[in-house]
């Protein structure tokens, strides 16, 4: 049973990242549908405007869980926090407008499907483009910059290399 828990946590910590952007994806997902849902079906709201307001309640609740528990950006100064919501929200009014697109190509333009299953497969697209946008752009980890050959300043804070320069 030890063994089984030890290869599931291993699991875990590979795949964290990833669990935890599907958990809050798919809560973001049901804020998203429900608020369309809402606004749309029972309100008689217009499906464009519903399908707006969708977004921005999607968009705030996913930046907050997305920088703090999927990418765990640390830092809150001003000057990272604007970069990331702005580039964030910027990649995100990208498949914003991907969605309301979607939405009018399948159920006004070309074809005429009904509204729900539409916004629910293009959900789905949307999901994953995001991911993309999160990870490689807004919430993108820095590498460690590598200091230049024979530059003693830089090694000089870091423990291993302080050991090699002092056998030198």
């Amino acid at each position: 049973m030890n063994k089984w828990i030890e290869q599931l946590n291993k699991l875990y910590e590979k795949y964290r990242e990833t669990f935890w952007y599907l958990v809050f994806g798919g809560v973001t997902t049901l804020l998203n549908i429900a608020t369309f849902y809402v606004l749309y079906e029972l309100l008689h709201m217009d499906k464009l405007l519903a399908n707006s307001i969708a977004w921005i309640a999607g968009v705030l609740f996913a930046f907050f869980t997305n920088k703090i528990f999927v990418f765990r950006s640390e830092g809150w100064d001003l000057k990272k926090f604007l970069w990331e919501f702005l580039t964030f929200v910027g990649a995100r009014l990208f498949s914003g407008v991907f969605d309301n697109v979607f939405l009018l190509f399948f159920t006004e333009w070309v074809f005429h499907f009904p509204a729900m299953p539409i916004k629910i497969i293009s959900n789905i697209l949307v999901i994953i483009m995001n991911y993309v946008f999160s990870k490689w752009i807004v919430f993108r980890k820095k590498k460690p910059a590598v200091p230049a050959a024979g530059d003693e300043a830089d090694l000089a804070g870091r423990p291993e290399d302080q050991e090699v320069s002092e056998t030198k």
